[in-house]
C-alpha cells in the first residue's frame, strides 16, 4: 500500500511569492505612466515645433510674395525718366495668390546729392541731380517678420531730363509739435496747382517753378492744427529765385485738447456764462465757451480743443477774458500737458465774495437779484465787455459768488448805480461785503 506524501508550502512563503508578484506588476504600471508622460512631453514639443515651422513658413512665404511686389514696382519706377516720376507718397493695395492683402507705399523724393539728404534738410543750392525711389510693402499678421523695404537713387539727368537752371525750387518741411517730420500731409502750391504729400521726411519739394511769380503753400488736414489752432495753414508768399532752393519750415500736427474746470471755494457759485481765455506763444488772446460747474469738469463747451501740441512752448488759461486775471494765477498748461489726439483736464483758479443784500432799513433780502461786472477801470484788459453776472441771495440774504481774480461791481440795479467794490483773490473767498437794495 503506497503513502500519499503531500508537501506543503507554508503560509509565510506563499505570501511572500504573491508579494514579489504584486511588486513586479506595480513596477511595470508605473514604468508604463512615466513612458506615457514623457511620450506626451516630446509630443507637445514636437507640436510646437511644427507648428512654430509652419508659421516661419507662412511668414517666410508672405515676405517672398512682399519682397516679389517691391522688387516689381522699383523696377516700373526706374523704367520711366526720374523728371517724370511725381513727387511725395502714395498708397495702394496689392493681393498675393492665397488672398493676403499687401499694403504698397511708393515714396520719390528730390535730393541734393547721391546719398540720402532731404532737400528740406540739406543747406546751400547744391545742384539737384538725383531722385530717391523708396517701395515698403507691409501686410497684416506679420508678427516680427520686418516690412520689404527697398531704395535706390536715380539720376535726373541733363537737357530736358534734368531740371531747368532758369527755374528754382519750393522746399516746405513739415514739422510736428516736438519738431518732428510729418508725413502724409498733401501740400498745395499755389498759383501752381501743384500737390505734393510730404514722404518720411516731412518734406515736400516742388521743382521747376518760375522766377516771375510768387507763390503760397497750403495744408488742411481733418484733425491736424497749425500754430494758430487752425486746420487750414497758409503760408507767407515765397519768391522764387533760378537755380536756388527756397526753404520753408511749417509747424503742423495732430490737434489736442484740455478740458477746463472752474477751481471755485467751496460753497461758491459759479456763473452759468463763464468764459475762459487761453493764451499762445504770439497767439493774439483767444475767448473760448463757457464753463459751467464748481470744482467739476466744465460741461459741453469747456473743452478747448485744436491746441497745437508744441514741446516748447506752454498754454496759459484763466477764467473770464480780462487780461487782469492772468498774471494774479493763471492756469497753466507746459508742452507735455497738450497731447496729440488727448483730453486733459485743467484746473482754472477763480475766488469768491460772500455778499449780503440788504434794505435801507437794514433787513436782509432773500431772492434779491446781485448783478456783477468788472470794475470799469480795468475794462481795456478784457476782450471788449467783460461778461455781466447776475446771482440770487439765498434765504440769510446772502450769496457767495465765484469770480476771476480782480477788481469787481456789485449791484442790485442793472444799471449799477452806487454800486459796492470788491477785489477777487484767485482760491481765495472775501470778507463779507454789504449791498444795499
Amino acid at each position: 500500500m503506497l503513502n500519499a506524501h503531500r508537501t506543503t508550502t507554508p503560509r509565510s512563503q506563499e505570501t511572500h511569492m504573491h508579494a514579489e508578484e504584486d511588486l513586479e506588476a506595480g513596477f511595470s504600471l508605473l514604468e508604463t505612466v512615466i513612458a506615457m508622460v514623457i511620450a506626451g512631453i516630446l509630443a507637445l514639443a514636437v507640436a510646437g515645433v511644427l507648428v512654430n515651422a509652419m508659421r516661419l513658413s507662412t511668414a517666410n512665404a508672405d515676405r517672398t510674395v512682399a519682397a516679389n511686389i517691391a522688387a516689381g514696382e522699383i523696377e516700373a519706377l526706374r523704367a520711366q525718366r526720374a523728371i517724370d516720376l511725381t513727387d511725395g507718397r502714395s498708397t495702394k493695395n496689392a493681393t498675393g495668390a492665397d488672398g493676403t492683402v499687401y499694403s504698397v507705399t511708393t515714396e520719390t523724393a528730390l535730393l541734393q546729392s547721391s546719398s540720402d539728404d532731404s532737400v528740406c534738410s540739406a543747406s546751400g543750392n547744391g545742384r539737384i541731380a538725383f531722385k530717391r525711389l523708396r517701395v515698403i510693402v507691409d501686410w497684416a499678421n506679420r508678427g516680427t517678420t520686418q516690412p520689404v523695404q527697398i531704395d535706390t537713387t536715380k539720376a535726373l539727368g541733363v537737357g530736358a531730363g534734368g531740371l531747368d537752371a532758369r527755374r528754382g525750387v519750393i522746399a516746405i518741411a513739415v514739422k510736428g509739435g516736438s519738431n518732428q517730420a510729418v508725413a502724409g500731409i498733401p501740400v498745395n502750391l499755389n498759383p501752381s496747382g501743384l500737390t505734393v504729400t510730404t514722404g518720411a521726411d516731412g518734406c515736400a519739394v516742388f521743382p521747376n517753378l518760375v522766377t516771375t511769380s510768387s507763390y503760397t503753400a497750403s495744408m488742411s488736414v481733418p484733425g491736424y492744427v497749425g500754430t494758430a489752432a487752425t486746420q487750414t495753414v497758409t503760408t507767407n508768399p515765397i519768391g522764387v529765385f533760378a537755380n536756388q532752393v527756397t526753404r520753408l519750415t511749417v509747424r503742423y500736427d495732430r490737434g489736442g485738447s484740455i478740458r477746463l474746470a472752474a477751481d471755485a471755494p467751496a460753497g461758491s457759485a459759479v456763473p452759468n456764462n463763464l468764459t475762459a481765455t487761453v493764451k499762445y506763444n504770439s497767439w493774439p488772446t483767444k475767448q473760448l465757451s463757457a464753463c459751467t460747474g464748481s470744482n467739476t469738469p466744465c460741461l459741453a463747451g469747456g473743452v478747448v480743443s485744436g491746441l497745437f501740441p508744441d514741446s516748447a512752448s506752454t498754454y496759459s488759461m484763466w477764467a473770464g477774458t480780462c487780461d487782469l486775471a492772468a498774471p494774479v494765477s493763471p492756469a497753466t498748461a507746459d508742452a507735455d500737458f497738450v497731447d496729440v489726439d488727448a483730453v486733459k483736464d485743467l484746473d482754472v483758479p477763480l475766488g469768491a465774495a460772500v455778499v449780503k443784500v440788504k434794505n435801507g432799513a437794514d433787513v436782509v433780502q432773500p431772492g434779491a437779484t446781485l448783478y456783477v461786472r468788472p470794475a470799469p477801470a480795468n475794462n481795456g484788459g478784457c476782450l471788449g465787455a467783460e461778461s455781466q453776472y447776475t446771482f440770487v441771495t439765498a434765504a440769510t440774504g446772502v450769496a457767495v459768488v465765484a469770480l476771476p481774480p480782480g477788481p469787481w461791481q456789485l449791484s442790485t440795479r442793472p444799471d449799477f448805480s452806487s454800486p459796492s467794490a470788491v477785489t477777487i483773490t484767485a482760491r481765495q473767498t472775501t470778507a463779507e461785503t454789504v449791498v444795499r437794495r
